[in-house]
């Protein structure tokens, strides 16, 4: 019955557009966990922070420190390195790492004189891992209170991409490869395969399966040997929830972008762009059931439920007090089922429409319904056949609008 499921697609957030600039193969930084997300503007010392998963942003600035490289939440704290200069990654703009215990009210800067010059840092769940722009990388096991510094054997000193997945931790080079360690960090692999020479963006891990960009590549057999997925996008951006893989790109030819989803590791993709808007796309990132996009018109974000992805309807799926809505037709009771939840005492109107945009159905109550889920299931006998849509209506003035399909 699930499979009838049509969504409301992608949804615009409140976003400062000039937060989000036209910088190709760049990806703003961001940190997301719990009910706040912070994202960096890339262009200034600003920094912005969500606590409605993403929808509404406070400006908190800094002090210039600089913009951020890299941030990131481990622990009780929230990690970034920052920067200043115009260069995007630049070892001679680097101004610090710091943290914050106060989801980003205040700043410390981690003063250990081993991490001067980091470019970028990553958390592998165990250790947080520094990218130095001397070359070779710095460690930390306690939240950055302390950080040893080693020589590493990758080429250059810019890592794109950090992931664990089984023993070993993967590196995504910017100067070609993916590189391999068994000891976290110390010592590194790398193979004589397809992706050596290309500059590499992302890497993600679906079970024992590896995925990078530049183009899209595969390995089955712990980065040894990697394959190409021929798609007709150049994909610069990779993210994962449970078994999906998200990637976005624009194409060779005409350099439109283009947002893809699979259920199946790769096997197949289809096309998920749909009403999101822009020319240019510079992040991608899954986060609190849902998949988030920024392009060059703003940052916005799309249920994964709506996508296959299974989920679990909770308080972190809200626009306000009324929670994302799904419809489904129960054709074999004859019904228009609506599921949704709210966080407050609220009544609820429920309008259908047509194609053009026309009312053909109404129903109102005066009944007040309390915290949690709810289900209301419509009569459909007299609905005309085909796409429809159901609005949602409140009495605290929200209201959400799912598209559906009648058979």
């Amino acid at each position: 019955m699930w499979a009838n499921i049509t969504w409301a697609q992608w949804q615009k957030t409140s976003y400062p557009m000039k937060v989000l600039p036209n910088r190709a193969r760049y990806r703003i930084p961001h940190c997301i966990y719990d009910n706040y997300f912070f994202l960096s503007p890339g262009t200034s010392s600003t920094l912005y922070r969500s606590s409605d998963y993403g929808f509404t942003w406070q400006d908190i600035s800094f002090n210039k420190k600089g913009f951020v490289q890299s941030i990131f939440h481990t622990g009780n704290f929230v990690i970034g390195s920052f920067s200043k200069g115009a260069s995007y990654g630049g070892p001679d703009t680097i101004t610090g790492v710091y943290r914050s215990s106060d989801n980003g009210d205040t700043w410390e800067r981690i003063r250990d004189s081993s991490f001067r010059g980091c470019l970028f840092l990553f958390d592998d769940g165990n250790k947080l891992y520094g990218d130095l722009s001397s070359g070779g990388m710095a460690s930390s096991s306690d939240n950055g209170d302390t950080w040893m510094k080693y020589q590493t054997s990758m080429s250059g000193p810019f890592t794109n991409s950090l992931i664990r997945n089984g023993n070993y931790l993967y590196a995504a080079n910017s100067n070609g490869g993916v590189y391999r360690s068994l000891d976290s960090a110390l010592t590194w692999q790398t193979f004589d395969t397809d992706v050596s020479s290309w500059i590499l963006n992302d890497l993600i891990g679906i079970g024992s399966t590896l995925f990078t960009s530049y183009g899209l590549y595969r390995s089955d057999d712990s980065a040894e040997h990697w394959r190409q997925i021929k798609l007709p996008y150049n994909i610069s951006y990779l993210s994962t929830s449970k078994n999906f893989i998200f990637a976005a790109g624009d194409r060779w030819d005409t350099a439109d972008m283009h947002v893809l989803s699979s259920g199946d590791k790769g096997n197949s993709f289809r096309e998920i762009t749909d009403n999101l808007q822009g020319s240019q796309l510079n992040l991608l990132a899954v986060s609190n059931d849902y998949l988030y996009a920024g392009t060059d018109s703003g940052l916005w974000r799309r249920p994964l439920a709506e996508l296959g992805v299974p989920t679990e309807v909770t308080a972190g799926y809200s626009v306000g007090d009324l929670l994302a809505v799904q419809a489904y037709d129960n054709f074999s009771r004859n019904e228009i089922v609506f599921e949704f939840r709210v966080l407050k005492e609220m009544s609820i109107d429920i309008h259908i429409y047509d194609q053009l945009g026309r009312v053909i159905f109404t129903h109102g109550s005066q009944e007040r319904l309390e915290f949690g889920k709810h289900q209301v299931a419509i009569n459909s006998l007299s609905l005309p056949k085909g796409p429809l849509y159901g609005r949602i209506i409140s009495n605290l003035g929200e209201s959400q609008t799912v598209k559906l399909i009648h058979y």
